[in-house]
Protein backbone atom coordinates (compact mmCIF):
# COMPACT_ATOMS: atom_id res chain seq x y z
CA UNK A 1 0.00 0.00 0.00
CA UNK A 2 2.87 2.33 0.74
CA UNK A 3 4.46 1.53 -2.62
CA UNK A 4 1.18 2.21 -4.45
CA UNK A 5 0.69 5.56 -2.61
CA UNK A 6 4.23 6.68 -3.45
CA UNK A 7 3.80 5.62 -7.06
CA UNK A 8 0.55 7.67 -7.40
CA UNK A 9 2.18 10.70 -5.74
CA UNK A 10 5.19 10.66 -8.09
CA UNK A 11 2.86 10.17 -11.09
CA UNK A 12 0.80 13.22 -10.04
CA UNK A 13 3.89 15.41 -9.57
CA UNK A 14 5.22 14.49 -13.02
CA UNK A 15 1.85 15.37 -14.61
CA UNK A 16 1.78 18.91 -13.02
CA UNK A 17 3.56 21.50 -15.23
CA UNK A 18 5.13 24.41 -13.28
CA UNK A 19 3.48 27.78 -14.12
CA UNK A 20 5.76 30.14 -16.01
CA UNK A 21 5.03 33.92 -15.55
CA UNK A 22 3.73 35.51 -18.83
CA UNK A 23 4.89 39.18 -19.32
CA UNK A 24 1.93 39.94 -21.61
CA UNK A 25 -0.59 38.76 -19.01
CA UNK A 26 1.07 40.91 -16.36
CA UNK A 27 1.00 43.99 -18.61
CA UNK A 28 -2.69 43.50 -19.40
CA UNK A 29 -3.52 43.16 -15.70
CA UNK A 30 -1.59 46.37 -14.86
CA UNK A 31 -3.33 48.28 -17.70
CA UNK A 32 -6.73 47.23 -16.36
CA UNK A 33 -5.87 48.55 -12.92
CA UNK A 34 -4.70 51.91 -14.38
CA UNK A 35 -7.84 52.24 -16.51
CA UNK A 36 -10.08 51.59 -13.51
CA UNK A 37 -8.20 54.22 -11.49
CA UNK A 38 -8.52 56.79 -14.28
CA UNK A 39 -12.25 56.19 -14.62
CA UNK A 40 -12.69 56.69 -10.89
CA UNK A 41 -10.60 59.90 -10.97
CA UNK A 42 -12.52 61.32 -13.91
CA UNK A 43 -15.80 60.64 -12.15
CA UNK A 44 -14.58 62.46 -9.06
CA UNK A 45 -13.54 65.48 -11.16
CA UNK A 46 -16.96 65.61 -12.81
CA UNK A 47 -18.66 65.52 -9.41
CA UNK A 48 -16.39 68.31 -8.14
CA UNK A 49 -17.12 70.45 -11.22
CA UNK A 50 -20.84 69.97 -10.77
CA UNK A 51 -20.54 71.18 -7.18
CA UNK A 52 -18.28 74.07 -8.23
CA UNK A 53 -20.65 75.50 -10.81
CA UNK A 54 -23.81 74.87 -8.80
CA UNK A 55 -25.77 78.12 -8.44
CA UNK A 56 -24.16 79.74 -11.52
CA UNK A 57 -25.71 80.88 -14.78
CA UNK A 58 -23.52 80.74 -17.88
CA UNK A 59 -24.07 83.55 -20.35
CA UNK A 60 -24.20 82.43 -23.98
CA UNK A 61 -24.01 85.51 -26.24
CA UNK A 62 -24.25 83.47 -29.48
CA UNK A 63 -27.84 83.86 -30.67
CA UNK A 64 -27.78 87.55 -29.86
CA UNK A 65 -29.18 89.79 -32.58
CA UNK A 66 -26.37 90.67 -34.95
CA UNK A 67 -24.48 87.41 -34.40
CA UNK A 68 -22.01 86.30 -31.76
CA UNK A 69 -19.86 88.64 -29.73
CA UNK A 70 -17.10 90.07 -31.94
CA UNK A 71 -13.72 91.33 -30.89
CA UNK A 72 -11.70 90.59 -27.78
CA UNK A 73 -13.76 90.62 -24.58
CA UNK A 74 -12.98 93.42 -22.17
CA UNK A 75 -12.01 92.84 -18.57
CA UNK A 76 -15.48 93.86 -17.42
CA UNK A 77 -17.14 91.44 -19.85
CA UNK A 78 -14.93 88.53 -18.81
CA UNK A 79 -15.50 89.18 -15.13
CA UNK A 80 -19.28 89.12 -15.50
CA UNK A 81 -19.64 86.06 -17.74
CA UNK A 82 -20.71 84.01 -14.69
CA UNK A 83 -23.15 85.42 -12.16
CA UNK A 84 -24.50 83.89 -9.01
CA UNK A 85 -28.14 82.97 -8.59
CA UNK A 86 -28.08 82.81 -4.81
CA UNK A 87 -31.33 83.95 -3.14
CA UNK A 88 -31.39 87.76 -2.75
CA UNK A 89 -31.20 89.40 0.61
CA UNK A 90 -34.43 90.58 2.17
CA UNK A 91 -35.45 94.19 1.86
CA UNK A 92 -36.80 96.65 -0.65
CA UNK A 93 -33.67 96.65 -2.83
CA UNK A 94 -33.54 92.87 -3.20
CA UNK A 95 -36.27 92.28 -5.80
CA UNK A 96 -34.88 90.06 -8.54
CA UNK A 97 -35.07 91.07 -12.18
CA UNK A 98 -36.78 88.63 -14.57
CA UNK A 99 -34.80 85.47 -15.48
CA UNK A 100 -32.15 86.02 -18.12
CA UNK A 101 -31.84 89.76 -17.55
CA UNK A 102 -29.03 89.97 -14.97
CA UNK A 103 -26.34 88.47 -17.20
CA UNK A 104 -27.25 90.71 -20.13
CA UNK A 105 -27.40 93.87 -18.02
CA UNK A 106 -24.03 93.08 -16.46
CA UNK A 107 -22.44 92.81 -19.87
CA UNK A 108 -23.72 96.29 -20.71
CA UNK A 109 -21.59 97.52 -17.81
CA UNK A 110 -24.11 100.08 -16.50
CA UNK A 111 -27.33 100.12 -14.49
CA UNK A 112 -30.52 100.77 -16.45
CA UNK A 113 -33.32 103.24 -15.66
CA UNK A 114 -36.90 102.72 -16.83
CA UNK A 115 -39.58 104.95 -15.35
CA UNK A 116 -39.73 104.42 -11.59
CA UNK A 117 -37.44 101.36 -11.59
CA UNK A 118 -33.71 100.94 -11.79
CA UNK A 119 -32.08 97.62 -12.71
CA UNK A 120 -28.66 97.31 -11.09
CA UNK A 121 -25.60 95.38 -12.23
CA UNK A 122 -25.84 93.03 -9.27
CA UNK A 123 -29.24 91.71 -10.32
CA UNK A 124 -31.68 93.85 -8.34
CA UNK A 125 -34.75 95.80 -9.37
CA UNK A 126 -34.67 99.02 -7.38
CA UNK A 127 -37.93 100.86 -6.92
CA UNK A 128 -37.57 104.64 -6.79
CA UNK A 129 -39.66 105.78 -3.80
CA UNK A 130 -40.43 109.17 -5.37
CA UNK A 131 -41.80 107.89 -8.68
CA UNK A 132 -40.58 107.99 -12.25
CA UNK A 133 -37.28 109.75 -12.99
CA UNK A 134 -36.01 111.45 -16.13
CA UNK A 135 -32.36 110.67 -15.34
CA UNK A 136 -30.19 108.95 -12.76
CA UNK A 137 -26.51 108.66 -11.82
CA UNK A 138 -24.65 106.02 -9.83
CA UNK A 139 -22.70 107.84 -7.09
CA UNK A 140 -20.66 106.71 -4.05
CA UNK A 141 -23.62 107.36 -1.75
CA UNK A 142 -26.15 105.43 -3.88
CA UNK A 143 -28.06 106.84 -6.84
CA UNK A 144 -29.04 110.43 -7.58
CA UNK A 145 -32.21 110.60 -9.65
CA UNK A 146 -35.05 112.95 -10.46
CA UNK A 147 -36.63 115.23 -13.00
CA UNK A 148 -35.90 118.64 -14.45
CA UNK A 149 -36.10 120.46 -11.11
CA UNK A 150 -36.17 117.76 -8.43
CA UNK A 151 -33.25 115.63 -7.24
CA UNK A 152 -33.27 112.73 -4.79
CA UNK A 153 -30.69 110.34 -3.38
CA UNK A 154 -31.62 106.64 -3.20
CA UNK A 155 -29.71 105.11 -0.30
CA UNK A 156 -28.54 101.53 0.23
CA UNK A 157 -31.45 100.72 2.57
CA UNK A 158 -34.06 101.65 -0.05
CA UNK A 159 -35.02 104.98 1.48
CA UNK A 160 -34.52 108.31 -0.26
CA UNK A 161 -33.78 111.87 0.72
CA UNK A 162 -34.55 114.98 -1.30
CA UNK A 163 -31.55 117.08 -2.27
CA UNK A 164 -32.36 120.77 -2.04
CA UNK A 165 -35.65 122.59 -2.38
CA UNK A 166 -35.78 122.19 -6.14
CA UNK A 167 -34.30 123.66 -9.30
CA UNK A 168 -32.10 122.76 -12.27
CA UNK A 169 -29.36 120.44 -10.97
CA UNK A 170 -26.07 118.85 -11.94
CA UNK A 171 -23.90 116.14 -10.31
CA UNK A 172 -20.11 116.54 -10.38
CA UNK A 173 -18.01 114.05 -12.42
CA UNK A 174 -16.83 112.32 -9.23
CA UNK A 175 -20.39 111.94 -7.89
CA UNK A 176 -19.59 113.81 -4.67
CA UNK A 177 -21.05 117.30 -5.30
CA UNK A 178 -24.35 118.73 -6.42
CA UNK A 179 -25.02 122.12 -8.01
CA UNK A 180 -28.54 123.56 -8.19
CA UNK A 181 -30.08 126.79 -9.43
CA UNK A 182 -33.27 127.81 -7.63
CA UNK A 183 -34.66 131.06 -8.97
CA UNK A 184 -31.61 133.32 -9.04
CA UNK A 185 -29.60 131.41 -6.42
CA UNK A 186 -26.84 128.99 -7.42
CA UNK A 187 -25.76 126.62 -4.69
CA UNK A 188 -23.18 123.82 -4.76
CA UNK A 189 -21.78 121.54 -2.11
CA UNK A 190 -21.06 117.93 -1.13
CA UNK A 191 -23.69 115.32 -0.35
CA UNK A 192 -23.81 111.86 1.21
CA UNK A 193 -26.39 109.51 2.70
CA UNK A 194 -27.31 112.18 5.27
CA UNK A 195 -28.20 114.74 2.59
CA UNK A 196 -26.84 117.78 0.79
CA UNK A 197 -24.69 120.44 2.45
CA UNK A 198 -24.69 123.46 0.09
CA UNK A 199 -22.38 126.39 0.59
CA UNK A 200 -23.30 130.07 0.43
CA UNK A 201 -25.46 130.87 -2.65
CA UNK A 202 -24.26 132.90 -5.62
CA UNK A 203 -26.63 135.15 -7.57
CA UNK A 204 -27.12 134.17 -11.24
CA UNK A 205 -29.63 135.13 -13.97
CA UNK A 206 -33.04 133.49 -13.58
CA UNK A 207 -33.52 130.44 -15.80
CA UNK A 208 -29.84 129.44 -15.73
CA UNK A 209 -29.01 125.74 -15.91
CA UNK A 210 -25.70 124.28 -14.62
CA UNK A 211 -24.04 122.19 -17.36
CA UNK A 212 -20.39 121.63 -16.36
CA UNK A 213 -18.04 121.89 -13.39
CA UNK A 214 -14.95 124.01 -14.08
CA UNK A 215 -12.84 123.88 -10.96
CA UNK A 216 -14.25 126.30 -8.39
CA UNK A 217 -16.66 127.71 -10.94
CA UNK A 218 -19.51 126.30 -12.97
CA UNK A 219 -20.63 126.72 -16.55
CA UNK A 220 -24.22 127.86 -16.92
CA UNK A 221 -26.47 127.64 -19.95
CA UNK A 222 -29.23 130.12 -20.68
CA UNK A 223 -31.10 127.63 -22.88
CA UNK A 224 -30.81 124.20 -24.54
CA UNK A 225 -28.17 125.49 -27.00
CA UNK A 226 -26.70 128.36 -24.99
CA UNK A 227 -25.68 131.04 -24.47
CA UNK A 228 -23.10 130.00 -21.87
CA UNK A 229 -21.37 131.76 -18.99
CA UNK A 230 -19.18 131.10 -15.99
CA UNK A 231 -20.52 131.46 -12.46
CA UNK A 232 -18.95 131.33 -9.01
CA UNK A 233 -18.19 133.35 -5.93
CA UNK A 234 -17.13 136.86 -6.94
CA UNK A 235 -17.94 136.19 -10.62
CA UNK A 236 -20.54 138.07 -12.62
CA UNK A 237 -21.73 135.84 -15.48
CA UNK A 238 -20.99 137.08 -19.00
CA UNK A 239 -22.83 135.21 -21.75
CA UNK A 240 -21.06 133.83 -24.82
CA UNK A 241 -23.39 133.39 -27.81
CA UNK A 242 -21.29 131.52 -30.36
CA UNK A 243 -20.64 128.48 -28.09
CA UNK A 244 -23.31 125.81 -28.65
CA UNK A 245 -22.15 123.05 -26.26
CA UNK A 246 -19.74 122.63 -23.34
CA UNK A 247 -18.48 119.08 -22.63
CA UNK A 248 -16.15 119.62 -19.69
CA UNK A 249 -12.41 119.72 -18.99
CA UNK A 250 -9.99 118.36 -21.57
CA UNK A 251 -7.67 115.52 -20.55
CA UNK A 252 -4.72 116.85 -18.54
CA UNK A 253 -5.79 120.48 -18.91
CA UNK A 254 -7.71 123.15 -17.05
CA UNK A 255 -9.28 124.26 -20.32
CA UNK A 256 -12.74 123.12 -21.34
CA UNK A 257 -13.79 121.44 -24.57
CA UNK A 258 -16.95 122.46 -26.38
CA UNK A 259 -18.56 123.09 -29.73
CA UNK A 260 -18.91 126.43 -31.51
CA UNK A 261 -20.84 127.71 -34.48
CA UNK A 262 -18.98 127.62 -37.77
CA UNK A 263 -19.95 128.13 -41.44
CA UNK A 264 -19.12 124.43 -42.01
CA UNK A 265 -21.35 123.41 -39.09
CA UNK A 266 -20.69 122.90 -35.40
CA UNK A 267 -16.96 122.40 -34.77
CA UNK A 268 -14.85 121.46 -31.77
CA UNK A 269 -13.02 124.14 -29.80
CA UNK A 270 -10.90 124.69 -26.71
CA UNK A 271 -12.74 127.00 -24.31
CA UNK A 272 -10.70 129.05 -21.89
CA UNK A 273 -12.18 130.40 -18.67
CA UNK A 274 -11.50 134.14 -18.89
CA UNK A 275 -12.71 136.07 -15.87
CA UNK A 276 -16.47 135.59 -15.87
CA UNK A 277 -16.80 134.33 -19.44
CA UNK A 278 -15.59 131.76 -21.95
CA UNK A 279 -13.13 132.63 -24.71
CA UNK A 280 -12.73 130.39 -27.73
CA UNK A 281 -9.27 128.95 -28.34
CA UNK A 282 -8.08 126.61 -31.11
CA UNK A 283 -10.95 125.35 -33.27
CA UNK A 284 -11.09 122.33 -35.56
CA UNK A 285 -13.88 120.97 -37.73
CA UNK A 286 -14.12 117.17 -38.07
CA UNK A 287 -14.53 115.67 -41.54
CA UNK A 288 -18.22 115.33 -40.67
CA UNK A 289 -19.42 118.32 -38.59
CA UNK A 290 -21.34 117.65 -35.39
CA UNK A 291 -24.97 117.26 -36.47
CA UNK A 292 -26.30 117.51 -32.89
CA UNK A 293 -23.64 118.99 -30.56
CA UNK A 294 -25.82 118.58 -27.47
CA UNK A 295 -26.00 114.79 -28.02
CA UNK A 296 -22.20 114.29 -27.91
CA UNK A 297 -20.85 112.67 -24.75
CA UNK A 298 -17.28 113.14 -23.39
CA UNK A 299 -15.51 110.14 -21.90
CA UNK A 300 -14.48 110.19 -18.23
CA UNK A 301 -11.15 111.98 -18.15
CA UNK A 302 -11.91 114.02 -21.26
CA UNK A 303 -9.72 112.15 -23.78
CA UNK A 304 -12.51 111.02 -26.15
CA UNK A 305 -15.82 112.35 -27.42
CA UNK A 306 -18.71 110.15 -28.57
CA UNK A 307 -20.63 111.76 -31.43
CA UNK A 308 -23.92 110.08 -32.45
CA UNK A 309 -25.15 110.58 -36.03
CA UNK A 310 -27.29 108.82 -38.62
CA UNK A 311 -24.60 106.16 -39.17
CA UNK A 312 -24.07 105.23 -35.54
CA UNK A 313 -21.47 106.65 -33.13
CA UNK A 314 -18.05 108.13 -33.81
CA UNK A 315 -15.40 108.04 -31.08
CA UNK A 316 -13.10 111.02 -31.59
CA UNK A 317 -9.72 111.33 -29.80
CA UNK A 318 -9.94 114.96 -28.71
CA UNK A 319 -6.22 115.69 -28.85
CA UNK A 320 -6.07 114.70 -32.52
CA UNK A 321 -9.45 116.24 -33.38
CA UNK A 322 -8.57 119.60 -31.84
CA UNK A 323 -5.26 119.57 -33.73
CA UNK A 324 -7.15 119.07 -37.01
CA UNK A 325 -5.83 115.54 -37.55
CA UNK A 326 -8.03 112.71 -38.74
CA UNK A 327 -8.60 109.69 -36.56
CA UNK A 328 -11.16 107.94 -34.45
CA UNK A 329 -13.30 104.84 -34.30
CA UNK A 330 -16.60 104.20 -36.08
CA UNK A 331 -19.30 102.14 -34.36
CA UNK A 332 -22.21 101.45 -36.72
CA UNK A 333 -25.52 101.28 -34.84
CA UNK A 334 -28.93 101.15 -36.48
CA UNK A 335 -31.28 103.66 -34.87
CA UNK A 336 -28.86 104.74 -32.14
CA UNK A 337 -30.48 106.49 -29.18
CA UNK A 338 -29.15 105.79 -25.65
CA UNK A 339 -25.39 106.48 -25.44
CA UNK A 340 -23.16 106.40 -22.36
CA UNK A 341 -19.54 105.70 -21.40
CA UNK A 342 -18.79 102.66 -19.20
CA UNK A 343 -15.21 103.79 -18.56
CA UNK A 344 -12.52 105.86 -20.27
CA UNK A 345 -12.22 103.41 -23.18
CA UNK A 346 -15.64 101.75 -23.53
CA UNK A 347 -18.96 103.16 -24.74
CA UNK A 348 -22.35 101.48 -24.93
CA UNK A 349 -24.95 102.57 -27.48
CA UNK A 350 -28.45 101.19 -27.81
CA UNK A 351 -29.98 100.76 -31.24
CA UNK A 352 -33.20 99.32 -32.63
CA UNK A 353 -32.57 95.70 -31.64
CA UNK A 354 -29.35 95.46 -29.64
CA UNK A 355 -26.70 97.24 -27.61
CA UNK A 356 -23.23 97.77 -29.06
CA UNK A 357 -20.17 98.07 -26.83
CA UNK A 358 -17.57 100.14 -28.66
CA UNK A 359 -13.95 100.29 -27.56
CA UNK A 360 -11.42 102.96 -28.40
CA UNK A 361 -9.11 100.27 -29.80
CA UNK A 362 -11.63 99.67 -32.61
CA UNK A 363 -13.15 96.43 -31.34
CA UNK A 364 -16.86 96.11 -30.63
CA UNK A 365 -19.41 93.65 -29.30
CA UNK A 366 -23.09 93.22 -30.10
CA UNK A 367 -25.22 92.36 -27.07
CA UNK A 368 -28.94 91.49 -27.01
CA UNK A 369 -31.49 93.61 -25.22
CA UNK A 370 -33.29 91.76 -22.41
CA UNK A 371 -36.34 90.01 -23.84
CA UNK A 372 -39.49 92.05 -23.35
CA UNK A 373 -37.61 95.21 -22.45
CA UNK A 374 -39.51 98.25 -23.72
CA UNK A 375 -38.15 101.32 -25.47
CA UNK A 376 -38.58 103.75 -22.57
CA UNK A 377 -35.25 103.20 -20.79
CA UNK A 378 -31.75 104.66 -20.54
CA UNK A 379 -28.29 103.88 -19.21
CA UNK A 380 -27.30 105.15 -15.75
CA UNK A 381 -23.85 106.80 -15.89
CA UNK A 382 -21.50 105.51 -13.20
CA UNK A 383 -19.89 108.39 -11.29
CA UNK A 384 -18.89 106.20 -8.36
CA UNK A 385 -15.64 104.94 -9.85
CA UNK A 386 -16.62 101.30 -9.17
Amino acid sequence: MIEEALRELFAAETRTVPAIPDPADAAIRRAGVVARRRRLGAGAVVVLLLFAVGGLVVLRPEGAPGGPVAGPPTTAGAATALITTDPPQSGQLAQRVPPGWPAQIRLFGLDLLAGAHLWSLDGRRLELPDGAADRAYRVPAGWVYGGAEKAYLLRADGTSVRLGAGGAWLVSPDGAELAMVSGTALRRGPFDAAGWRPRRPVTVPAGSVPVAFAGRRLVLAGGPAGPFALAGEGVRPRWTDHVVAVYGPAAGSAALVGAVRHPAGACLAVLRTDGSGLSVGPTACPARPLADPAAARPAPGGAWLAVPDDRGVRLLPLDRALAGRAGGVSCPVSGVRAVSWVDEMTLVAAGDAAVVRCHTDGSRQTLPLPEGFGADWQFVPNLAGL
